[in-house]
């Protein structure tokens, strides 16, 4: 849901926009409903503007344990689409940490040879990331 008035600072704020549309997707991935109204704009903006490289992958891990919640089911990101999941600009990269957590384990990537590709959570937890 969005206000009228946050719809009339998409135009003034456009800057902004990606943090916003990255919080309602995410919401939205785990079922929950956020108004976007002018009182909590700056808010959703703050909370999604300067994540880190860490609480990123908190968030991908996340969403791969949501979508596949049991072992061996697996998922097809489209980076171009569902690359608000986490906060990140764009396609290349939210592809940079899917690369990343296959690197280092925690996906596998089903399939052959660089064509898009199912990717299976192949554990959950992940202490030994680095900060």
């Amino acid at each position: 849901m969005i206000t009228s008035e946050a719809r009339d600072l998409i135009g003034e704020r456009q800057r902004e926009v990606i943090q916003v549309r990255c919080a309602t997707r995410q919401a939205h991935e785990f079922g929950k409903r956020i108004e976007v109204s002018e009182e909590n704009w700056d808010q959703l903006v703050s909370e999604h503007r300067n994540t880190t490289i860490p609480e990123n992958v908190d968030k991908l891990l996340s969403v791969f344990a949501h979508r596949c919640p049991r072992p061996r089911r697996n998922w097809l990101p489209a980076p171009y689409e569902d690359f608000l999941v986490i906060d990140v600009q764009d396609g290349p990269e939210f592809t940079w940490y899917l690369d990343y957590l296959e690197k280092r384990g925690y996906l596998q990537k089903l399939g052959k040879g660089t064509e898009a590709s199912h990717y299976e959570l192949t554990r959950i937890s992940h202490t030994e990331i680095e900060s």
